[in-house]
C-alpha cells in the first residue's frame, strides 16, 4: 500500500464528512454508507489484494447542546507491511492491519 496513514485518516475524514453530509440531508442510511465507500475506494484498496482491507461506515443522528446532527464514522483496517518490524527494536508484534477512522458531523436542516 502506498498510502501513509495521514493520507489514510484525511481520506476517511473526507469520506465521513460526504457520508455526514449526504444523511443530514436525505436520511438515507444506505446511500451515505455508499457515498462513503465510494470516496474510500477511489482513493485506497478495498476488500481486495494480499490482505482484505475492511470498510464500514456508521451513520447515526445525534444531538449536542440541544442541535441534531448527522454524525459518520467511517471505519478502515489497512495492512501493517511488516508486523514484526516492532519486535526487531525489543517490542511486541502488531497484526497484519491496523485500523483508522474518521468521523465527521453536519447539522440536520442546515
Amino acid at each position: 500500500m502506498n498510502s501513509d496513514k495521514g493520507d489514510i485518516k484525511q481520506t476517511l475524514e473526507n469520506a465521513a464528512a460526504t457520508a455526514s453530509r449526504d444523511y443530514a440531508e436525505h436520511q438515507d442510511v444506505t446511500h451515505a454508507q455508499g457515498l462513503s465507500y465510494e470516496v474510500v475506494s477511489g482513493s485506497l484498496p478495498v476488500n481486495s489484494g494480499q490482505y482484505a482491507q475492511t470498510l464500514d461506515c456508521q451513520v447515526s443522528d445525534i444531538t449536542v447542546n440541544g442541535t441534531e446532527y448527522a454524525q459518520a464514522v467511517v471505519d478502515y483496517h489497512y495492512p501493517v507491511p511488516v508486523p514484526t518490524l516492532p519486535e526487531l527494536l525489543g517490542g511486541q508484534a502488531m497484526g497484519s492491519t491496523e485500523e483508522v477512522w474518521g468521523t465527521a458531523e453536519f447539522p440536520v436542516g442546515a
